[in-house]
């Protein structure tokens, strides 16, 4: 029966999932970030089996990045695996909505000088901050569990 409740509560969600994202006026798995720097930033995402978004990637120069808890009306709830390593950032604000950090998320970016992990964050993945020669402030709780 739980099986069975699950099913239909995981089609709901991707039968909701689809209708919000059909609706979007904006190009699919893009959205621009706040104005920060010199240009605008873009992140791109990837919905989830879970119908949450991660963000995949950063496409853009701006140094300071906004993560948002919420993409097209679905939340935004990880950060994959190599989603900003090497990118030129200074600065990045990551929402409570953030549950896992992946492997070199941001690994080898050079410019990051801090960083404060919230506390609905469980994870962090191997070598996400490697190379991050510049990181003098790394602010975190003890709700880590894989680090």
């Amino acid at each position: 029966m739980k099986k069975l409740i699950a099913l239909l509560l995981s089609a709901v969600m991707m039968s909701i999932s689809i209708i919000l994202l059909s609706s979007c006026t904006q190009k699919e798995g893009q959205m621009p970030s706040k104005e920060s720097g010199k240009t605008k930033g873009a992140l791109t995402y990837k919905l989830s089996q879970d119908a949450t978004y991660e963000v995949t990637a950063y496409n853009s120069d701006a140094t300071d990045v906004v993560i948002p808890q919420i993409h097209a009306g679905i939340p935004v709830t990880r950060i994959a695996d190599s989603a900003f390593e090497g990118k030129p950032i200074r600065s990045v604000s990551i929402p409570d909505s953030i549950i896992s950090i992946g492997n070199s998320a941001f690994s080898n970016c050079t410019d990051l000088t801090s960083i404060s992990i919230p506390h609905s964050i469980t994870s962090i993945g191997n070598l996400a901050f490697s190379g991050c020669k510049s990181l003098t402030s790394f602010t975190y709780t003890a709700n880590i569990s894989t680090f």
